[in-house]
């Protein structure tokens, strides 16, 4: 039997486990059963206000996904898309961390080299009034360096709909990639890398995704993420899927890691301005006294 076909059943093997261990953990008659009924209607009231997400097309979990999520399962759905040789990769977890923390950890763009470690430089490279452009630099084993420039943006509209309880970022890539990775490469923010760095380094294809997040009841984070990509060069598409799953576990772990265990102390009183989820610059502090009451609203 081939390699691949025997990591198939072993992660099959192991899917059975987490949802004979899922279905058992908590008997019928549970006193926490009712509140797990509670929280399970807080989540799907709360599914009204996907219709307004940033990004079009973005399919929603079923009530059997739900129920996996609220069972503490890191929830991974994929499926190609039409003919165009790319994959979506949408996951769910709920996350034992304040939700405003975990809102400053995914919108830090200029730390995520700290964060996440294969990113090797991550800036801001150019700041609008309601958005800014990201540029990064990736490693990838066995092959070329890959870096792009995305587009990053808040939800604005969903914040209010939502009267200010759901947040989330949207991004893509810029239309002109070569011309906005020469200007950040001409940045004085670069930090790890110079541009010489770079000279073997892969446009990135193909990347367009978000995070979709808002605080429970119980003061816990419902964190969402959507992702397609293509990370350019030779690399076939069918090993780019084959892996995005155990990506999307790495990029939940380090940012859940950073939020719980550093975050804190990283976001001095000096900590440049970032965009929060009303699209408005501030420090951190100021964000955090934003979303104060839109993290308890559900309590």
């Amino acid at each position: 039997m081939k390699i691949m076909e025997l990591e198939y059943l072993r992660v099959c093997l192991w899917s059975l486990v987490i949802g004979i261990v899922a279905v058992g953990s908590i008997p019928a008659d549970s006193p926490a059963s009712d509140s797990n009924d509670n929280l399970a209607a807080y989540v799907m009231g709360m599914e009204q206000y996907k219709q307004y997400r940033g990004l079009e097309g973005i399919p929603r979990f079923s009530k059997a996904q739900i129920k996996e999520i609220l069972a503490g399962e890191l929830v991974v759905q994929k499926a190609d898309i039409n003919d165009k040789g790319l994959r979506y990769v949408m996951s769910a977890q709920i996350l034992d961390i304040d939700p405003v923390d975990f809102w400053l950890t995914i919108i830090d763009r200029p730390h995520f080299a700290d964060i996440i470690g294969n990113i090797t430089e991550s800036i801001v490279s150019r700041r609008f009034s309601n958005h800014f452009y990201t540029y990064n630099l990736l490693d990838a084993p066995l092959v070329a360096p890959r870096h792009q420039v995305l587009d990053v943006y808040t939800n604005t509209k969903l914040y209010e709909v939502s009267g200010g309880k759901v947040w989330e970022q949207y991004w893509h890539k810029v239309d002109d990639m070569p011309a906005e990775i020469k200007h950040a490469l001409a940045s004085p923010n670069l930090k790890n890398i110079a541009p010489g760095d770079v000279k073997n380094a892969v446009e990135v294809k193909f990347n367009q995704g978000s995070w979709y997040i808002y605080a429970l009841p119980d003061g816990r984070t419902w964190a969402e993420s959507f992702s397609i990509n293509d990370p350019g060069g030779k690399i076939p598409q069918w090993v780019v899927n084959s892996v995005s799953s155990k990506v999307t576990k790495t990029t939940f772990d380090s940012y859940s890691g950073w939020a719980r265990n550093k975050l804190r102390r990283h976001m001095s009183a000096d900590h440049q301005e970032i965009m929060a989820p009303n699209g408005q610059f501030m420090a951190p502090s100021e964000i955090r006294a934003l979303l104060a009451g839109s993290a308890t609203a559900g309590k």
